[in-house]
């Protein structure tokens, strides 16, 4: 397992309230994937990076931590070049994406079906985020 989705584990199993949890696990994505963005090489001269998804192209100029102390922790993401307000903050971050051939594996039953459903993720914040952009077409869910 990655290094995240360890932490994750461990804050879950060692919170004395979901709640707590929630919000710790919240706070190590957002750090983990502003942690990931600041060390990404995929930039352009610009500071952009260009992720290829499966609803296309996805653009993603800035991610920037948000902390905050009364909610949830969660990144500001923003979609071309970093100017102005972000395009979209996301709470509680995704971190995965699915993947054949990942190490994540979740597994789901239905009990009334007697079906059980086995999905495989990969661990890659970045592009979990640009999958998001790309199926919102670039824009913020933002009214």
């Amino acid at each position: 397992m990655s290094e995240i989705q360890d932490k994750i584990r461990d804050i879950r199993e060692g919170s004395p309230t979901l709640a707590e949890a929630l919000q710790e696990i919240s706070r190590a994505k957002a750090q983990e994937v502003t942690k990931r963005w600041e060390g990404y090489p995929g930039k352009n001269m610009r500071g952009v990076a260009s992720f290829k998804t499966r609803n296309g192209e996805a653009t993603i100029g800035g991610v920037r931590f948000h902390s905050d102390p009364d909610r949830l922790d969660s990144v500001e993401v923003w979609v071309g070049p970093q100017q102005g307000p972000p395009t979209s903050r996301l709470i509680n971050p995704p971190t995965l994406v699915p993947d054949p051939t990942g190490e994540v594996v979740l597994t789901e039953e239905n009990k009334l079906r007697g079906k059980t459903t086995v999905r495989r993720y990969r661990v890659d914040p970045l592009q979990a985020i640009a999958e998001f952009i790309a199926s919102h077409h670039g824009r913020s869910e933002q009214g």
